[in-house]
């Protein structure tokens, strides 16, 4: 018997009472195995992707090759036949030197698969490109929105509103410069008045003066003029009192000499 089905005995009956396959016995299954489909793994990949990386994981990978890169220096100068003191001096300095610098990796191509962390840096960077290079703001930047209607609907009223505004504020903006254009030149014009009512009242005062110094002038010269005729007259005058003088004088001698 095979399955508690088949004869006890293949007396008679024909076979040799083998049963190979027992169709009419129905087999219990166990749970199938729900794997994953190709979506899941793929969704599953890009979460781990977009995770943000670990900075001391990161840290503790960036100090693990530098520590590798320091062994490599030692073994090194241990072949080279060098003393304990120097070799422990020059790696110090190297450690040194590597850990001051900021960016100790930068090799992409080199992060292996199961280095989660390198690979969400990595991932980082060349998002934070890609959105440099497309012109696109990472502070307010949410995956899929661009699908989205209404929020497209809300961003472009948003931008609309937003480009109002900045036309309201430039005619504004503008309007206020045009104000303080046409001040300044109102001012100007008043300051070009007022220097001009100055220069002409400098000219008419210098002018004035002028006059002043030429009335002076002639009022001296006339004066000089008198104070030279008032001097002839009295020359002249005192010339003929001279000569009446000496018409008298002879007068009187020719009177004493015909006495």
């Amino acid at each position: 018997m095979y399955g508690n089905v088949g004869l006890s005995t293949p007396r008679g009956s024909g076979t040799n009472g083998y049963v190979v396959r027992n169709l009419s016995y129905i087999k219990t299954r166990k749970d199938n195995v729900q794997y994953e489909s190709l979506d899941e793994i793929k969704s599953k990949s890009s979460s781990l992707l977009n995770r943000k990386p670990n900075k001391d994981i990161l840290k503790h990978e960036k100090k693990r090759q530098i520590e590798i890169k320091c062994i490599d220096l030692r073994q090194q100068l241990e072949e080279d036949g060098q003393t304990e003191e120097e070799i422990e001096g020059r790696v110090n300095a190297f450690r040194n030197a590597l850990l001051s610098a900021v960016d100790v990796i930068k090799d992409d191509k080199s992060i292996q698969e199961h280095q989660v962390h390198q690979l969400s840096q990595a991932k980082a960077v060349e998002n934070e490109k890609m959105m440099k290079a497309l012109g696109i703001k990472s502070n307010n930047y949410v995956e899929g929105a661009s699908f989205d209607r209404e929020l497209q609907a809300q961003k472009k009223l948003e931008r609309a509103t937003q480009r109002e505004k900045e036309i309201e504020e430039r005619q504004k903006r503008k309007e206020v410069e045009e104000r303080q254009k046409r001040k300044e030149v109102e001012e100007r014009q008043k300051r070009k008045e007022v220097e001009e009512r100055q220069k002409r009242k400098e000219v008419d005062e210098r002018q004035k003066r002028k006059e002043v110094d030429e009335r002076q002038k002639r009022k001296e010269v006339d004066e000089r003029q008198k104070r030279k005729e008032v001097d002839e007259r009295q020359k002249r005058k005192a010339e003929r009192d001279q000569e009446i003088r000496d018409h008298e004088k002879k007068h009187r001698k020719r009177s004493k000499l015909k006495d």
